[in-house]
């Protein structure tokens, strides 16, 4: 977290670069804060709040490279002990150890965060796009301007999807879940390590733009969450999202702003 540091007064309520959170008066006082973030360094506060625990700034090394482009490889050319042990007792019906990461990658993402299963008409198409995405980000991880280039055009594309910068840190979590899923003993500590280091290189591009974004115009996440619980009243998250405002809550009247 660097220099960062949030402490409570006397009356117990939350300070961030003088910015008084009170707990008495959250909804207002959030309102005012959302307000107070423009600048830059606390657009650097609400970035470093929105990493994930495993987020690193180690440097990643060669070692890391070829430690988790092995493990990759291992899944491209079905080399996964527990994927071959899987198919020859007959449990799998599918064809490839990437067809099965697919398959386990969306499989945990839908049941730890079930809001984004209704992002994806096409599970299979979007599961062969993530195995591209992760076979071209080996090719360009040397090279840091193509790197960048490609995380900001994903990250805008997602964007305008609606996807909000908190849901990155579930990705690598799943993505993290899986690969050990699938690669058994062969995703050990130190192939972990590197999958983080690489993750969070790709935060440290994707998170500040999805932040920026939902400051200035936050209309496609909003929309996302309002379709997907009209109709629902024992489900309403937009009502648990704005306080108070329940269905009446638009991008124009948002509590909490989000606008430049």
């Amino acid at each position: 977290m660097g220099n960062f540091k949030s402490k409570y007064n006397e009356s117990n309520n939350i300070i961030i670069k003088d910015t008084v959170i009170d707990s008495n008066d959250t909804h207002h006082t959030i309102s005012s804060f959302m307000k107070k973030i423009n600048n830059k360094s606390n657009k650097d506060i609400v970035v470093r709040i929105m990493m994930p625990l495993y987020y690193t700034h180690d440097k990643l090394t060669k070692e890391d490279v070829e430690r988790a482009s092995l493990s990759w490889n291992n899944i491209l050319n079905n080399q996964s002990f527990k994927f071959l042990n899987e198919i020859k007792s007959r449990k799998l019906n599918i064809k490839s150890c990437k067809e099965w990461f697919e398959t386990v990658f969306y499989q945990r993402l839908f049941d730890v965060h079930p809001l984004s299963k209704y992002m994806f008409k096409n599970p299979e198409t979007q599961g062969r796009f993530l195995s591209s995405l992760l076979s071209f980000i080996f090719t360009i991880l040397e090279d840091e301007d193509k790197f960048n280039l490609r995380l900001v055009e994903l990250a805008l594309s997602h964007c305008k999807r609606g996807v909000k910068a908190c849901e990155y840190a579930i990705i690598g979590d799943v993505m993290f879940w899986s690969l050990r899923e699938v690669l058994g003993s062969l995703y050990d500590d130190r192939t972990n390590e590197a999958w983080i280091k690489i993750f969070s290189m790709m935060l440290k591009v994707i998170v500040p733009i999805a932040i920026d974004h939902e400051l200035k115009d936050n209309k496609a996440q909003y929309n996302r969450m309002l379709n997907k619980t009209k109709g629902n009243s024992n489900t309403n998250l937009v009502g648990l999202i704005f306080p108070g405002k329940g269905n009446q809550v638009s991008p124009d009247n948002c509590p909490y702003g989000f606008k430049a």
